[in-house]
């Protein structure tokens, strides 16, 4: 079983065969089962078809937002293609939550994922190297959700304010959904001073209540400030850390503050922070990506065909790269009020 990184960025993929599958046989549609954090361990494993592990770990992951649940609810307005995204991933999802019942066969089900991502144009180019190459689980991910029509539900809302005393003595606000860390000590890229950050949960904090600075050259400088004025129930952020410089922890909790801004007078207030719990990651390591989800009694590994496992924290951590670095693991996190 091997996977491919492609580029800086990360591409995932998992062993099983090539070339494309077989169109997989009708299966039976049911209601989505609940979600059960009790049940978390006993989700079974998802085959690959092909070099699937980032489309797995897409699906392992939707598994564990119930939010989700009525974008997955048959809609009676829904043409062909879209319905049977839905249908598809109903299917599966109700499979993973009840713990693989017997007499259902696995790979059939994810056939029939693939198959209907394959013939939806939204959802074709991500996972058109599935045959081949692997591709990218975070811009899968937000294109599904994208397609059952939840694609703003999962991200924070906030004002961006920028301050160029160069250009102008007034700052600058504008709208801006926050759907991405890009952690980075560089100036170029928002010079963030990471010798206080431990982990993503801190960076997080770090980015919505502190200023970051841009180097624009020449002597110039770009001061920002990100307000988030609304926390959805459900956060999903994609974690690009850039150039690492020190190896950050996947957090189990996040405060983010929540602010009224008056743009007309040029003023912010903070109104209340927000706790936030980790309920579900995606890790990148060794070429290969797998999902993380906690349940009741802690944090489980859903890679592949695999059964879920219990796992320490340090398996889900950025970690030394052996060659002096630190090699970049933590691809997506989903956050949820506490």
């Amino acid at each position: 079983m091997s996977c491919l990184t492609l580029t800086l960025l990360l591409t995932a993929c998992g062993g099983g065969g090539s070339g494309p599958s077989p169109a997989p046989p009708a299966i039976q549609t049911q209601e989505l089962a609940p979600f059960d954090a009790a049940l978390v361990k006993n989700w079974p494993g998802l085959p690959n078809v092909g070099m699937s592990c980032f489309m797995n770990t897409s699906i392992k992951l939707l598994a564990a937002m119930p939010e989700m649940d009525p974008f997955l609810a048959a809609n009676p307005g829904d043409g062909a293609k879209v319905k049977a995204v839905r249908s598809s991933l109903r299917e599966v999802i109700s499979f993973i939550r009840s713990g693989g019942p017997q007499g259902q066969d696995v790979r059939t089900l994810v056939q029939a994922v693939l198959a209907a991502f394959r013939e939806h144009p939204q959802l074709r180019q991500y996972v058109a190297g599935v045959g081949d190459t692997g591709g990218y689980s975070d811009a899968l991910l937000r294109s599904i959700l994208s397609v059952l029509g939840s694609a703003d539900e999962f991200k924070i809302r906030s004002v961006r304010k920028e301050i160029n005393p160069h250009r102008s003595p007034r700052p600058a606000y504008g709208a801006e959904t926050i759907t991405a860390l890009n952690i980075a000590q560089d100036p170029a890229l928002g010079g963030f001073d990471l010798a206080p950050i431990n982990s993503v949960g801190e960076f997080l904090h770090r980015l919505t209540s502190g200023p970051g600075t841009f180097d624009l050259g020449g002597g110039g400088t770009l001061t920002t400030h990100i307000h988030p004025t609304h926390i959805p129930r459900n956060v999903l952020l994609d974690v690009a850390h850039l150039n690492p410089t020190k190896a950050l922890q996947l957090s189990d909790q996040a405060e983010v503050p929540v602010y009224a801004v008056d743009q007309a007078r040029q003023s912010e207030t903070r109104t209340r922070e927000v706790h936030l719990q980790a309920a579900a990651a995606s890790i990148f390591r060794g070429g290969h990506l797998w999902a993380v989800i906690r349940g009741d009694d802690g944090w489980y590994a859903n890679d592949d065909s695999r059964p879920s496992r219990l796992v320490d924290r340090s398996e889900m951590d950025e970690q030394p790269d052996g060659r002096g670095g630190v090699a970049r693991s933590i691809n997506l996190i989903l956050f949820k009020h506490d």
